[in-house]
């Protein structure tokens, strides 16, 4: 399920799905330096009507405790001319049926 929850939020990002991108996300997301709806429309700017965007979640980790989970890997992100290979941690919170996104960490 955390599998699936990763992978779901990668596509929806790469589809500039913003509403499906949006809800990969808890609303207890707190965005490092900014407002949820800072971040949210900062998100919005950099990634709708952009060139073909390319998220790819390699070499995925995932561990859960109880309610809570983290998701480790190396993100390959691509679009226009520009290019990336990150590491990063995604901490989930299981809400109802879905794990969402309550942190995000690049480069550990």
């Amino acid at each position: 399920a955390i599998e699936k929850s990763v992978l779901a939020w990668a596509n929806a990002w790469e589809q500039q799905n913003m509403p499906a991108y949006y809800s990969a996300y808890s609303s207890r997301f707190e965005p490092q330096g900014s407002t949820l709806a800072a971040w949210k429309t900062e998100r919005k700017e950099r990634i709708v009507g952009k060139p073909a965007i390319t998220v790819t979640v390699n070499d995925l980790k995932t561990s859960v405790q109880g309610e809570r989970a983290t998701a480790s890997f190396r993100q390959y992100y691509a679009s226009g001319g520009y290019k990336a290979t990150t590491r990063k941690t995604l901490r989930l919170q299981r809400e109802g049926d879905k794990w969402r996104i309550t942190r995000e960490e690049t480069g550990r």
